[in-house]
């Protein structure tokens, strides 16, 4: 199935486009540290992307070295420190990562905040200072990171303060999160400690171009939590008698449990945007039904794919404009994932069309399928016959909005 294109316009060239194709970093052998360059360069791409206000000047560290509150050192991918004392932990994994699928990484960001929680001011000073830096206090440190800040004093309480209270974005920055990733992660930041810490999944999903050799990449920026509730986190801290280091337990609820909620989750049905319905039909094995949402994708009237609402399944649909509902357009017929039959919408063609042309398509829908559509509301036909005719199927669907389109342009005419 082709990809979901960004359409670059020029303007000073006489109009020329070009498509820009969605991949993975690894697809275009880009990995972890290229992501994490680019948020390093451009801390805008996540800050923007979860919502917080964009700050005059950001810091940006990589690989912090922390105290774990259970034991030995942990190093944050990323830490953006922002003018008004707002801390943000960035974890960096790209699509196919088996810290994603197997969740080590949720675990990962939450010892973070929970081990930032727990530190003193001379663990801040630690964490804040630059490599080399001479400077021993953290209001000396916040004035070389910040030199332009009018009041270090207030910002350095401002960053103790919002740290021992864990009051942090927690985000995990990825081109691509795997299926059931978002609603986990959303999930647990409705479940989660008394820390004050929110947490984001950041997709920058990669456009290439398809004329070149992946010399340039769009990196497209995008918030893509689900909220419905999958599971819950418990952050346990036990201080042993013997005056050992605290111990932190970050335990999820077990799989068998998560799965059950999942399954729930799944029975209810889910509001399914554009995207999450194109990267399910990407994930379908299916070479036929992908031909046919690349059909879907591109001929479908103004684009529309989905009616909304809830769907156990993700679906698209194609489209064709109303004669009598006038800027409105009804569905011909939709493909279900993982169904290997197409349900045609006859009736709709024949309560929005002219009646010329709602015969000629009855007609013809018949005579290619071999199905008496005399007293049939809703057809159903297999993808395999739609592949074995595809030449006639295709000719048949452009004819039929050819027909209306230009019913439209003699009323507007």
């Amino acid at each position: 199935m082709a990809a979901p294109r960004i359409l670059e316009l020029s303007l000073s060239n006489e109009g020329q486009q070009e498509n820009w194709e969605l991949t993975t970093l690894k697809d275009i052998g880009k990995y972890e540290d290229f992501l994490e360059k680019i948020i390093f360069n451009n801390p805008e791409l996540v800050i923007r992307t979860t919502g917080q206000r964009i700050n005059e000047s950001y810091v940006v560290r990589t690989q912090v070295p922390i105290c774990s509150i259970q034991e030995g050192t942990i190093y944050p991918d990323l830490l953006i420190l922002a003018d008004n004392g707002e801390v943000t932990v960035v974890e960096v994994k790209i699509y196919g990562n088996d810290e994603m699928r197997n969740r080590k990484v949720l675990g990962q960001v939450l010892e973070y905040a929970v081990s930032l929680s727990e530190c003193n001011e001379q663990d801040i000073v630690k964490i804040l200072s630059p490599q080399k830096s001479n400077q021993s206090g953290l209001v000396e440190i916040i004035k070389s990171l910040f030199p332009n800040e009018n009041d270090p004093d207030g910002l350095a309480n401002n960053f103790v303060t919002n740290i021992g209270n864990g009051k942090l974005n927690l985000v995990i920055a990825c081109d691509k999160a795997p299926q059931g990733f978002k609603e986990l992660v959303h999930a647990i930041s409705r479940g989660r400690s008394n820390l004050d810490y929110s947490m984001t999944v950041v997709e920058l999903r990669p456009y290439v171009r398809e004329s070149e050799s992946f010399t340039k990449i769009l990196i497209v920026p995008q918030n893509v939590i689900t909220t419905e509730i999958v599971a819950r986190t418990v952050v346990a801290v036990s201080l042993p008698d013997n005056n050992k280091k605290p111990l932190i337990n970050v335990q999820t609820v077990d799989l068998e449990e998560i799965e059950q909620n999942l399954d729930r989750l799944q029975r209810q049905g889910k509001i399914w945007s554009d995207q999450d319905r194109r990267d399910a039909f990407m994930e379908w094995d299916n070479p036929v039904a992908k031909r046919l949402v690349d059909f879907i994708i591109e001929r479908t009237y103004k684009g529309r794919i989905s009616a909304g609402g809830v769907t156990k399944q993700a679906t698209l649909g194609f489209y064709f404009p109303s004669m009598i509902e006038k800027g409105k357009s009804q569905q011909l017929f939709f493909l279900e994932l993982n169904n290997e039959r197409v349900h045609f919408f006859i009736n709709q063609v024949r309560n929005n069309v002219p009646e010329t042309i709602s015969k000629w398509f009855e007609e013809q829908f018949a005579l290619l399928f071999d199905i008496d559509v005399a007293d049939k509301k809703e057809p159903l036909v297999d993808l395999k016959s739609i592949n074995d005719k595809w030449s006639e199927f295709e000719k048949m669907i452009d004819l039929f909005m050819n027909k209306l389109l230009g019913e439209i342009f003699k009323i507007n005419s």
